[in-house]
């Protein structure tokens, strides 16, 4: 079942995340980027030091789980999204759905040909957990 959630994010990835959106978005950026606008005024935002190792944040390397499959992948900011390289935006579904998720979460997302799915099975790196946020 997906989680019903308050977004929670760190204080860095707050601030960052509002320039970004301060910026020109792309059509395709202009919906999600609304939604992740919302989000952020709603969210719980913990200093660097604060954030569990187990909490997604920008520039995480998450591996998702989706059946008897997995896939790892890194939430960037979109200027740095590469798809074979599995850096996923934060405005694009995938990232928008990982952010500020925890591992064991069910997150979902809009995809060509319906709803994905996936599981939060760990997380491979975390910029606050290797102590540096700047990442």
């Amino acid at each position: 079942m997906l989680k019903t959630r308050t977004l929670v994010i760190t204080s860095t990835d707050k601030l960052r995340l509002l320039r970004l959106l301060s910026l020109p978005a792309s059509p395709a950026d202009c919906d999600l980027a609304e939604r992740l606008r919302v989000e952020i005024d709603e969210a719980e935002v913990l200093r660097d030091e604060d954030v569990p190792p187990s909490l997604v944040t920008m520039n995480s390397k998450v591996v998702l789980r989706n059946g008897t499959s997995s896939e790892t992948l890194t939430l960037v900011y979109p200027f740095q999204a590469s798809e074979s390289e599995g850096k996923v935006s934060v405005l694009s579904p995938t990232g928008f759905a990982l952010l500020g998720h925890s591992v064991g979460d069910d997150v979902g997302w809009p995809a060509p040909g319906g709803m994905r799915r996936g599981v939060i099975e760990s997380i491979a790196f975390q910029p606050e957990a290797a102590g540096d946020p700047r990442l």
